[in-house]
């Protein structure tokens, strides 16, 4: 009798797939904001943030060790990135960076959270 052992994705916890889902909602909102009437060292690091987000996502799909610690360096680097938007930005973009800050610091909890090596096994209890 053979077994096979289980894949990434299977042994992936819900908490670190509900933190790629953050992360990569992370980078697609730093995407966006390279469209947006805003400083330039703003959009270069917004530009590099997409680029490591993208890396990041990608190394933990395929799980590398050293992805979910870029992912986490993403959303630190994200929510520090978003931080000053809070009090300088006017009107709706207010909203918006205290948002990103708030969604980047719960992706990086995410991903934290979900690299515990303890996983649940077939009947739900922990192994």
């Amino acid at each position: 009798m053979t077994t096979r052992s289980p894949s990434t994705r299977e042994r992936r916890s819900a908490t670190h797939s509900a933190g790629i889902v953050l992360l990569a909602m992370l980078t697609l909102s730093n995407a966006a904001i390279l469209t947006a009437p805003i400083p330039v060292p703003v959009i270069v690091i917004s530009a590099v943030l997409v680029i490591a987000g993208v890396v990041a996502i990608v190394a933990i799909w395929v799980g590398r060790s050293w992805g979910r610690r870029a992912g986490e360096a993403v959303a630190v680097a994200t929510a520090v990135a978003a931080a000053p938007g809070i009090f300088t930005a006017s009107g709706p973009l207010t909203y918006v960076a205290g948002a990103t800050a708030v969604v980047a610091l719960a992706c990086a909890a995410l991903l934290l959270a979900g690299a515990s090596g303890r996983s649940p096994n077939a009947q739900g209890q922990e192994a």
